[in-house]
């Protein structure tokens, strides 16, 4: 089975401008990353309302609204890094990867 995440992240800087991190995973495992730099502030998920979200038409909705915002912003801001992780990286970062052997010890 295959499954898909996309987790986006954003921070402000101390100068008042914004990190947006755009991560992709496949299997649970990273398969990239993309960090974008913007001087405008994304949408809180704090505007999000009951009626945003209660409604059955899938354009007006609280998601395409947010999507749509945070890809305006990313367009007009500036890509700083990115990068799509090597099998040898990932197992780096978790180097029980043979899980046959230490099931058996």
């Amino acid at each position: 089975m295959d499954e898909s995440r996309i987790i986006i992240d954003w921070k402000e800087q101390g100068d008042g401008s914004y990190d947006i991190e755009v991560t992709g995973y496949r299997n649970f495992k990273q398969y990239f990353s993309e960090v974008f730099y913007s001087i405008e502030k994304p949408l809180s998920v704090l505007s999000v309302s009951d009626s945003s979200i209660s409604g059955e038409v899938a354009c007006n909705s609280a998601t395409i609204t947010l999507l749509k915002h945070l890809l305006n912003i990313i367009g007009n801001g500036v890509k700083t890094k990115g990068h799509i992780f090597t099998e040898k990286e990932l197992n780096l970062k978790f180097p029980f990867v043979d899980l046959i052997a230490i099931e058996r010890f």
